[in-house]
């Protein structure tokens, strides 16, 4: 029939009829191609239960480039940010005055315990985003999930909880201490977790800006916004400890926390947000990447 109809595409009615069998012919391989995608999202992946298993599937099947890499902050990139974390903080604790009753090597503790808190905030920050649409904002000037935001939060401040009594078990050990003082210490420091807290949700915050949706100067007010909002929960932090006699009384160590508590903060604002739009942007589509054909083999009924 197509050739028939080739033959005398000269008629202008043949041509226009033959254009319109094209056209429906590409929106019916849409619909099919989209139904493929429906078919696998719903029925194939979900029966596996782990991420990495559907991905393993999604590649086998041809829907995934395997050179791409998965979306969000990879375990080097975590490093070189506990890495680049714990040189400053090491300058700021190491010179603290209200540190000199620890040790080098409980400094050192100390360092990597603030370090690997704040890497286990930002984690909490950006992992629901790539599990769960509800804690992703879905376009650029629409609402935001405040709620996943704050649930973000509360889970970076309790695993920055279990983190800080871990390495306060190893500091305390290392004078032969038992853990009742890391417990004691636990109980009187908690205004800390506040640091933790505003860490995870202005993460989580500025994760969800879009590529250029500030201006070309996103980058710089990012930074700018996250240091002043570590800078306000430090300042309330330390306001706090001091109220409940807690903390080192006097202006230096309140300026040096606030100071120290900033620039964390803008190191993180203006790493972390750019890091995982890019890896947004490197995110595989669901369309075909490879070559590769999976046969479908014939189920043989029984006979019997």
């Amino acid at each position: 029939m197509a050739d028939e109809l080739r033959a005398e595409a000269t008629e202008p009615q043949v041509a226009e009829l033959l254009a319109a069998l094209r056209a429906e012919f590409r929106e019916q391989a849409d619909e099919l191609f989209a139904a493929a995608c429906e078919f696998v999202s719903r029925g194939v992946l979900r029966s596996r239960i782990g991420l990495s298993a559907r991905t393993a599937d999604l590649r086998r099947l041809g829907f995934i480039d395997p050179q791409v890499a998965a979306p969000g902050l990879s375990a080097n990139q975590l490093v070189g940010l506990f890495a680049l974390l714990a040189c400053v903080l090491l300058f700021g604790i190491v010179t603290a005055g209200s540190r000199r009753q620890f040790g080098f090597g409980q400094q050192l503790l100390l360092v990597a315990m603030i370090a690997g808190t704040y890497c286990c905030a930002i984690w909490c920050a950006l992992y629901p985003k790539q599990r769960w649409d509800m804690a992703r904002r879905g376009t650029a000037g629409g609402g935001r999930p405040m709620a996943a935001y704050a649930l973000s939060a509360v889970a970076g401040a309790g695993i920055g909880m279990l983190v800080n009594f871990g390495f306060k078990c190893l500091i305390f050990a290392l004078d032969d201490h038992t853990v009742n003082r890391a417990l004691s210490d636990a109980a009187s420091s908690y205004p800390w977790l506040m640091l933790t807290f505003t860490l995870t949700a202005a993460t989580a915050f500025h994760a969800d800006n879009a590529a250029g949706e500030f201006g070309p100067r996103q980058r710089w007010i990012e930074t700018a916004t996250q240091g002043a909002a570590m800078a306000a929960a430090a300042l309330i932090t330390v306001l706090w400890l001091q109220e409940l006699g807690r903390g080192p009384q006097g202006a230096e160590f309140l300026l040096r926390t606030v100071a120290l508590s900033a620039l964390i903060g803008a190191v993180v604002g203006y790493v972390v947000p750019n890091s995982y739009r890019q890896s947004m942007r490197r995110a595989p589509a669901p369309v075909a990447a490879s070559d590769t054909v999976v046969p479908l083999r014939a189920v043989e009924p029984k006979v019997g």
